[in-house]
């Protein structure tokens, strides 16, 4: 081979090798926009399924039960201190599956409109009397200063 023939060739490899880089990159994001997506629901139903344990846990356990019959029926005063200590550790445990829901929502895991779910329940407790005093306080020690600061700023009367 010449010289003029190995340029031609060498320049017509560099283009197959410049279209094989531009297709990987496509194949690539698209890769990434599933895997993306599939993290997404993937993050979405474990947090679900964590809820819908909790949710099981409420109706299944005698003592629960009674206690949330009693503060739905009755109030909080109407509790014993065993109750109002069982409701007040039990609302922290389902707060910490809110708090991991804030972090994936931080993190992008969750997008607004799922996170939008979780906010609303997150929130709901803020106008309740003795939330703050019987639970807030203990939550605020047991969950990060970042989640924190966004339950107290963003669930508001």
């Amino acid at each position: 081979m010449n010289n003029e023939k190995l340029q031609r060739f060498a320049l017509i490899a560099e283009i197959i090798g410049g279209t094989a880089v531009l297709v990987t990159l496509g194949v690539l994001v698209f890769e990434i926009r599933g895997n993306t997506e599939a993290v997404r629901t993937a993050t979405y139903d474990a947090l679900a399924a964590d809820i819908a344990d909790w949710r099981l846990n409420q109706v299944s356990d005698n003592e629960l039960a009674e206690t949330n019959f009693i503060l739905s029926t009755e109030g909080r005063g109407a509790l014993t201190p065993r109750q109002s200590l069982l409701n007040a550790t039990n609302t922290i445990v389902l707060y910490q599956h809110y708090e991991r829901a804030y972090i994936q929502w931080q993190a992008g895991n969750l997008d607004d409109s799922d996170w939008e779910r979780f906010r609303s329940i997150l929130c709901a407790p803020v106008g309740n009397p003795g939330f703050e005093v019987q639970v807030g306080q203990r939550l605020d020690r047991i969950t990060t200063n970042r989640f924190t600061d966004y339950r107290k700023n963003q669930c508001t009367e």
